[in-house]
């Protein structure tokens, strides 16, 4: 079968899956639109009462905490927005610190823009990921210049960010299921209606759709505690790949026995599930078989992982932040495209003499949120449109002169809407971002002269968008660098380098250790281009998709092998031949590019490697998922 192309999708394809998405989104974001306009009306509401206007105002701020996290393990976003409100805080209290100097103000941008560029990417945090590190700096900086008040203000940022982690973990004080096992319904779901489409029309949107729901159960349920879940999620993967394999082969339908099969609860049979409904003649139907039957097994009372893994477990959550900034790392690159988008338009925006250059900068800043150049493009059009929509309403609601309540009230209705549809329908949302923002800026301190600056915002936002998408234009990576095919095969050459001298006795511990450390690199660099191959809910790429499984079997070979023992050799005596090795890693990596690979290492499978059965049975399913590349 030949790959997959994007441009044969029917023309209201796009159309569909928008609305589609839209109502998914809307569906399930209704919680984190409650969420967000709680925590941003309580801290006004509290500030209004007490004769506290301003510094409610400004608490306000705080509340973009409760945006962060959203769908992570409550141990894991009760640690995040510990931080994120820290970092918030900071960023209020050194933006009134600069606010008098504008060459302080640039330099102090340039640094919040970047670091807090590498601190997301580093940590995994999601969307909004910097951007409202480098808002809060900001419209610290359009406060009233007082330094001596950055204390107060930062502390005040800091007690909104309090409120925010209350409202945001409340279902966990009250002892609710957390959200990774939300996550892994959704990806069942997802996987059962994949298998429904296979053969089918609808088969390349529900596999897209399966692959964002089951890439986001397994990132939930990492490091979440729950072992259900880690285990149920573990076991969506081989029938995701399965299902996606039979797409690949141009499987007919299925019966759809199958999707109730993963979709059904367990019972007393759940490790041998009766009676299978019947499977095309595909090379892929004995795996989505055995994956189905290992999934209803994963459900069943008690169960636990397979006999004879004496291998670690490790955790994949996170990276060390260190990989971030070491050599080879793609996340430095998005470090300088931040610090420059922020830098450099606060100095475009004096340059030009305009009266709010910080706006360029958040434009900039806020275009450079999509991964790849197609989003950023995507992002400026939307925001400048958006944005031109926006000050007309936000002229409106300044022209009634609204009282302090009524401009609490819209502030809590503008971002509760935002937050319902920014998923789905970003240039929608970006409607009402302006309005809210200024109205914030008024609240915090400002004052009422921010009412006639509502229509420069527009000529600030053009500049900022055009900046940010010219800095994405520049700062694309080389294609053999950010190609997603290039990284896999450069991943899975990596874990050899770990795998062969912790197999080889005399080796060296230098050789052991550089392996490692380009494992990290590779492991960094084949996120950041899966990332941007597999686009979101709305966007997508079949020929990404069909590749989605053996980024994640390359993460696992690549995770086993970091968490061999550091040394050389230990493994070796056990009888396991690292040349074999060795050679099966490199036909594996030139069969992920597209070289071919050596056909019969790739046609026979994975001999066993004494002492390691996770890692065998990881570089099997990885024969097999390459096995399944379009040609």
């Amino acid at each position: 079968m030949s790959s997959p192309s994007p441009a044969a999708r029917p023309p209201l394809a796009g159309v569909r899956e928008r609305l589609r998405a839209l109502g998914v989104a809307a569906g399930r974001r209704r919680a984190a639109a409650l969420r967000a306009a709680l925590a941003v009306g309580t801290p006004l509401v509290v500030g209004a009462a007490t004769g506290h206007t301003a510094e409610g105002g400004q608490a306000a701020l705080g509340a973009f905490v409760v945006l962060y996290g959203d769908g992570m393990p409550y141990r894991r976003r009760a640690w995040l927005l510990t931080g994120i409100a820290l970092v918030l805080a900071l960023a209020m209290g050194l933006g009134s610190l600069v606010a008098a100097s504008d060459a302080a103000t640039v330099l102090a941008a340039t640094l919040v823009g970047a670091l807090s560029a590498l601190l997301v990417v580093g940590l995994r945090v999601g969307p909004p990921r910097e951007y409202f590190v480098v808002l809060v700096f900001l419209l610290g900086t359009t406060l009233p210049v007082d330094a001596s008040a950055a204390p107060k203000r930062a502390g005040l940022v800091l007690a909104g960010g309090a409120i925010a982690w209350l409202i945001a973990l409340a279902p966990a004080l009250l002892r609710r299921p957390g959200p990774e096992h939300a996550a892994v319904r959704r990806a069942t779901t997802a996987v059962a209606r994949l298998l429904r489409s296979v053969g089918g029309p609808a088969a390349a949107a529900a596999g897209h759709d399966a692959v964002v729901a089951v890439h986001a159960a397994v990132d939930a349920t990492d490091g979440s505690g729950s072992a259900d879940a880690i285990r149920r999620a573990a076991a969506l993967e081989p029938v995701l790949e399965a299902a996606l394999a039979l797409h690949v082969e141009d499987s007919p339908p299925l019966d759809r026995g199958w999707a109730a099969l993963v979709r059904d609860a367990p019972d007393a049979s759940a490790g041998a599930p009766g009676p299978h409904p019947p499977l095309p003649d595909r090379a892929a139907g004995p795996r989505l078989r055995d994956a189905v039957a290992a999934l209803r097994a994963s459900r069943a009372p008690g169960a636990a992982p397979a006999a004879g893994d004496d291998e670690p477990e490790p955790r994949r959550w996170r990276a060390p932040l260190r990989w971030s900034v070491g050599g080879g790392s793609p996340y430095r690159r998005v470090a300088v495209r931040m610090a420059v988008a922020v830098g450099g338009g606060l100095l475009l925006g004096h340059a030009l003499g305009l009266d709010h250059p910080s706006w360029v900068a958040v434009s900039a800043a806020a275009v450079l949120q999509g991964s790849t150049f197609v989003l950023a493009r995507s992002r400026a059009l939307h925001r400048t449109v958006g944005t031109a929509i926006g000050v007309l309403l936000a002229g409106a609601i300044f022209a009634l002169d609204p009282s302090t309540g009524v401009v609490i009230a819209l502030i809590v209705a503008l971002q509760a809407t935002i937050e319902l549809f920014v998923v789905a329908a970003y240039g929608f949302a970006v409607v009402f971002i302006t309005p809210l923002v200024l109205l914030l800026i008024e609240v915090g301190g400002a004052g009422p002269a921010v009412r006639s600056l509502a229509d420069v915002r527009l000529v600030d936002t053009i500049v900022g968008s055009a900046l940010g998408a010219l800095i994405a234009v520049l700062a694309r990576p080389a294609r053999g660098r950010g190609h997603l095919a290039a990284a896999q095969a450069d991943a899975i050459r990596a874990a050899g380098d770990v795998l062969v001298p912790a197999l080889t006795p005399g080796a060296t511990r230098e050789r052991l250790v550089a392996g490692r450390r380009r494992i990290q690199g590779a492991l960094l660099r084949l996120r950041a281009a899966q990332g941007d191959a597999i686009g979101d809910a709305i966007r997508r790429d079949p020929r990404a998709d069909v590749r989605w499984p053996v980024t994640a079997t390359v993460e696992r070979l690549a995770h086993l092998t970091l968490a061999l023992p550091d040394e050389p050799g230990r493994l070796g005596p056990a009888g396991a031949d690292p040349q074999a090795v060795r050679a099966v890693v490199d036909a594996f990596a030139a069969r992920a590019e597209g070289a071919g690979g050596d056909a019969g290492l790739l046609g026979r499978e994975v001999a066993p490697i004494p002492g390691l059965p996770r890692t065998t049975r990881t570089l099997e399913a990885l024969r097999a998922e390459l096995a399944d590349l379009p040609a």
